[in-house]
């Protein structure tokens, strides 16, 4: 096994695939139109793609809200691949980007049924802010690190 991390901040054909292969994998609906769309409405953003033998194994999405607040909006690990650290690393690439590019803080929402989610927050000093009820009626829980 081989694990390699790469940083993208376009969509192109090859990606927008990997995601599309990936994302139903690890959530049990996919609404491409949807995840495709945020790469049009915002300027600045950041995918992160774990590789296991060139194999796209996991993923983490997020963009610019505002010049200090950075929106991590969604990514997954497959479950084959999960308890070998990838979240974490993918979620440690991004801190580090994040302040790089002057961001002061980072938020995140999730449902109570992510609790791994909701763990691996938690362990990286988020804090649980708020709670935001979607049009569906979902209840999400609002996420929030200084950074």
């Amino acid at each position: 096994m081989k694990m390699d991390y790469k940083i993208f901040y376009s969509m192109n054909p090859k990606l927008k695939k990997e995601i599309e292969e990936i994302y139903p994998q690890i959530f049990e609906s996919f609404n491409s139109e949807k995840f495709f769309k945020k790469f049009d409405y915002h300027s600045e953003f950041l995918l992160l793609i774990a590789y296991d033998d060139g194999k796209a194994v996991g993923f983490k999405f997020g963009y610019g809200q505002d010049p200090d607040l950075f929106y991590s909006w969604t990514g997954g690990v497959l479950r084959g691949a999960r308890r070998q650290g990838i979240a974490q690393r993918l979620m440690e690439m991004q801190h580090t980007w994040c302040k790089e590019r002057g961001y002061k803080r980072i938020e995140t929402r999730t449902r109570n049924k992510f609790p791994e989610m909701i763990a691996l927050n938690v362990k990286f000093k988020f804090h649980i802010v708020g709670t935001i009820t979607e049009t569906d009626g979902t209840a999400k829980i609002i996420l929030r690190k200084e950074i």
